[in-house]
């Protein structure tokens, strides 16, 4: 997937506080790397775009949810993706992937040290929507925020035959071309991809592409 700058982090989830920090936030969001060093996630938070705020509630219940309920042989397999909006010290917002893991859990099984990657993915997401995918390395639970509509929407997540669809598609090949790699008929590629839209609430394959690389599924 082709991206732009990132930042990594490792935030202690009972503090609040960094415990790491890459150190390039000036060149992507053009805030100084000692105002999170000091204000820790705090500082993070204070830069959403207001919009985004009630959607970082919705995700973070059904990210700690999710994550309690794993087995303990399932937690470390656990990822999420998810984004939202943050200003700039220009002004301008830039909408931003959040990548997480989890290093280290409390005494009651919940998140305590959390590992994260930040990328700039302003060029492959309107701002009308929100995505969250959370995983255990087996299962994919997939959500959609309507920022209009203030709503959560479960997604269905495409199956490994209508992913490679999409896969094609991404590497240039056309609808006939696809058929004949995959030995289905067109009919059959073309069900696959209104499936796909469907599932996804999407209207198109770049959209679709966009979003499935988003969340690391492409």
């Amino acid at each position: 997937m082709r991206m732009n700058r990132s930042i990594t982090g490792v935030l202690d989830l009972h503090t609040m506080k960094y415990l790491y920090w890459s150190g390039n936030v000036v060149d992507m969001l053009g805030w100084d790397d000692s105002n999170y060093w000091e204000g820790g996630a705090q500082f993070a938070y204070s830069k959403f775009h207001p919009d985004d705020l009630l959607s970082l509630e919705y995700f973070g219940q059904l990210i700690g949810n999710y994550y309690k309920s794993l087995p303990k042989s399932e937690k470390p397999h656990y990822k999420a993706f998810w984004d939202f909006r943050i200003i700039k010290q220009d002004g301008n917002y830039v909408r931003i992937l959040q990548q997480d893991c989890i290093l280290k859990d409390d005494a009651e099984g919940n998140m305590a040290v959390l590992l994260l990657l930040v990328t700039d993915i302003t060029n492959l997401k309107d701002n009308t929507r929100s995505h969250l995918r959370i995983t255990n390395g087996i299962e994919n639970k997939l959500y959609e925020y309507q920022n209009y509509e203030k709503k959560i929407y479960p997604l269905e997540c495409p199956s490994e035959r209508e992913l490679d669809v999409f896969r094609l598609i991404s590497q240039g090949y056309e609808r006939k071309q696809i058929a004949g790699k995959m030995n289905i008929t067109l009919a059959t590629v073309k069900t696959h991809c209104q499936h796909v839209f469907k599932k996804l609430r999407t209207t198109d394959a770049v959209e679709t592409i966009n979003l499935l690389k988003t969340i690391g599924l492409l």
